[in-house]
């Protein structure tokens, strides 16, 4: 607590952030929003990662021999598909895990918490991004709760931040 009785109050002092929250899971039009954006910032980081690649492949292959192959252009075409991959992981597991949170649900104002309204574990983080890639994963919210099988089997849920 601060000495001083006219000073504002810390961020500490007004929000406790161990405290659970209430688990509500936000709506099936929140979670909608959340792949379109997400969807759209990952493609950015995936078409300047892959564009970086296809340069650094092109000055080395010019460099050595003067010409690119056709072998040349399916190894960028590979490395480009693990980056695109390794890209979308590793955004969700940076932003979920730093601030339980990616860019769409900073904008819609909800969060991921565990099951029990807790932050979620690391490893809940980690089990979150990589149940994404379940394929059709994303029709599991053509149910009537809005909760799909990466929440379902990371037990946890994306709720209201407020």
């Amino acid at each position: 607590m601060n000495e001083n009785p006219y000073a504002s109050p810390t961020v500490a002092e007004l929000v406790d952030f161990n405290a659970p929250r209430q688990v509500v899971p936000v709506s099936q039009g929140k979670r909608f929003i959340h792949l379109i954006v997400d969807s759209i910032v990952i493609q950015i980081f995936v078409q300047l990662g892959g564009f970086a690649i296809g340069v650094l492949i092109a000055v080395a292959r010019l460099s050595s021999s003067g010409q690119i192959t056709d072998a040349d252009k399916q190894l960028a075409s590979i490395i480009g598909a693990i980056w695109g991959i390794l890209a979308a992981i590793l955004y969700y597991i940076i932003m979920e895990g730093l601030f339980q949170r990616t860019v769409a649900k900073f904008l819609t104002g909800s969060i991921v918490v565990a099951e029990d309204g807790h932050r979620p574990t690391f490893g809940q983080v980690v089990g979150r991004s990589f149940a994404r890639l379940i394929p059709f994963e994303a029709f599991s919210f053509l149910t009537n709760q809005p909760v799909g099988w990466h929440d379902s089997l990371s037990h946890t849920r994306v709720v209201s931040a407020k």
